[in-house]
């Protein structure tokens, strides 16, 4: 007998102007509303050169709102940099553990910013 996917609702943007950021030790997942970019989920480095050109690209996004989720430390110089850049920044904790990829999860801290 086959077993059937349970489907997910899709997902209601409630700020628009936001992003979320998976931090990982090695990369950042980072995903902004489907209207702000034609990919709207990309993955970015950790050093601080690419960190500006992350800033840069939420910034010509669109995006006003940075929500980040991180287990250990990594976050530190990614929230930095970010509020330099103007961003309203915030970390926030991982609420759903079992996301199917990567990309739904930040799609997820993309909605929970605020919450």
């Amino acid at each position: 007998m086959k077993k059937e996917r349970r489907r997910e609702a899709p997902l209601t943007v409630r700020y628009p102007h936001s992003a979320g950021i998976d931090v990982g030790k090695k990369e950042l997942y980072v995903a902004v509303a489907e209207e702000a970019a034609e990919t709207n989920v990309r993955t970015f480095g950790i050093y601080a050169e690419v960190l500006k050109k992350l800033a840069r690209w939420l910034r010509d996004c669109g995006v006003q709102q940075v929500a980040m989720e991180a287990t250990e430390v990594y976050w530190i110089l990614v929230y930095e940099i970010l509020e330099r850049w103007g961003f309203e920044v915030r970390l926030v904790i991982r609420w759903r553990r079992s996301a199917p990829t990567v990309a739904s999860q930040t799609c997820w801290i993309v909605n929970g910013f605020g919450n």
